[in-house]
């Protein structure tokens, strides 16, 4: 887990390597600006390895947050089905209120059918 300011990335060791490109990582890293040390656990069998604060590769790392956050965000991405597009097309104001072409043809119809009405060839 990554946390800068008000911005969180979270998600699986494997998906992290594979959005930041890191090739192997600590299995645990405690790491933040209100300590002085940092501690780092290698693997479940080693002890834990204290560092001065602060180490540039982790701030690396949380300065570049946004990049995984949309990293994350693509590989997560699904696009739309046809049937959702469809509905999404279909809840649009100006298009559900838009009447097709036969109905503006029946209106035109109508119209041009009442205007003609006691019309003869003789009046008209």
């Amino acid at each position: 887990m990554i946390i800068n300011g008000d911005k969180l990335y979270t998600d699986t060791v494997g998906n992290f390597k594979l959005d930041s490109g890191i090739k192997s990582l600590p299995l645990r890293v405690w790491y933040n600006n209100e300590q002085s040390n940092v501690v780092i656990k290698q693997d479940t069998d080693s002890k834990e390895i204290w560092k001065k604060y602060p180490i540039r590769e982790y701030d690396s790392y949380i300065a570049t947050i946004d990049d995984y956050i949309d990293a994350k965000a693509q590989r997560e991405y699904t696009p739309p089905t046809m049937d959702e597009l469809k509905e999404k097309e279909q809840a649009r104001p100006d298009v559900a209120q838009t009447p097709s072409l036969d109905e503006r043809i029946a209106v035109l119809e109508d119209v041009v059918n009442t205007l003609m009405e006691g019309v003869t060839p003789t009046n008209g």
